[in-house]
């Protein structure tokens, strides 16, 4: 199956502008797919998502 981008995946649980807002605020790619992603990245990502 063909790996999508992070921000795809995300979506199911938050909406895409909001998504796009969030990885610019942390200066994160858009296309950056999920195993490419810092640990301290994805903690800083759920950190924003859940407020």
């Amino acid at each position: 199956h063909k790996r999508k981008v992070l921000i795809s995946n995300l979506e199911t649980i938050a909406p895409r502008e909001r998504l796009q807002t969030i990885f610019a605020d942390l200066k994160i790619s858009e296309k950056i797919r999920a195993e490419d992603l810092q640990i301290g990245d994805w903690k800083k990502i759920a950190l924003k998502i859940a407020k």
